[in-house]
């Protein structure tokens, strides 16, 4: 199993082993809610005003399946993956079928592995190998606690310590995490080119997308007469969800890389 998924399967079984009794009714008693608000949302017409009071009772279940991930990401922007997550919960919902016998949230939970997959493999740009990925998160927060103490960055040595590490394994995953710089791949800002290669690639990016990415491509640069508008603006215009606008800027993002 994935690490990260490791991690989180710990805070599910520990979350799972304090609830009381009369907790574990009030779960089942949502649960059966959220049923219902699936039922209401499916016979009529699948329309998404009536998505919204099912999604305000789901968020604390996404939020348990996204708590793993925070403060931990370096390269990856957190309403990135909250859109990743969103996206990957409104997937699961219209795939949802009651009469193959699983809950609803025992669905979704197997729906949302794929967000973590996206995290996982966007995260790991370095390719740190697969035996190292597990001590990352508790090398970070033995780090982030040193540094509140000491008043600045560890040394290798003072980190490996407190972990009960050797010097060396410390040294070496720290040095492969400096490496495993920012992809880029999150990044629409085009200042990060000359002007005149941003004029250049302004003027042929839009021949390379779709008529969705398109779209969003006017309203992130403010081509053609469209105004600069932020991911829920854009998404409020357009008429598509703000995880949807989310993806797009990815994928325009990632065909923006190529000519730089």
């Amino acid at each position: 199993m994935n690490p990260v998924d490791e991690a989180l399967e710990a805070l599910e079984k520990t979350a799972f082993a304090q609830r009381k009794p009369n907790t574990l009714a009030r779960r089942q008693q949502q649960q059966s809610r959220e049923a219902q608000m699936w039922q209401d949302w499916d016979q009529n017409g699948r329309k998404p005003k009536k998505l919204e009071p099912l999604m305000q009772s789901l968020e604390p279940f996404v939020a348990q399946q996204r708590r793993v991930y925070e403060r931990r990401l370096r390269d990856i922007p957190p309403d990135v993956v909250r859109s990743e997550f969103e996206d990957h919960l409104v997937r699961g919902i219209s795939s949802y079928d009651p009469n193959r016998g699983a809950l609803l949230s025992t669905h979704l939970k197997h729906q949302l592995k794929r967000a973590r997959r996206f995290v996982n493999t966007y995260q790991n740009p370095g390719r740190i190998v697969e035996t190292r990925l597990s001590g990352i998160t508790p090398m970070k927060a033995a780090q982030e606690k040193l540094e509140r103490t000491l008043g600045r960055e560890p040394t290798d040595g003072e980190l490996a310590k407190s972990m009960g590490w050797s010097t060396t394994e410390t040294s070496r995953l720290r040095k492969e995490l400096r490496k495993a710089y920012p992809t880029g791949q999150f990044s629409l800002d085009p200042a990060s080119t000359s002007p005149s290669k941003t004029k250049e690639i302004l003027s042929l990016l839009p021949q390379e997308l779709d008529p969705d990415e398109n779209k969003v491509f006017q309203y992130v640069y403010g081509t053609q007469g469209k105004p600069q508008l932020g991911t829920n603006q854009i998404a409020g215009r357009l008429g598509m969800s703000a995880p949807k606008v989310s993806r797009l800027k990815l994928s325009i993002a990632n065909k923006w890389k190529q000519y730089t």
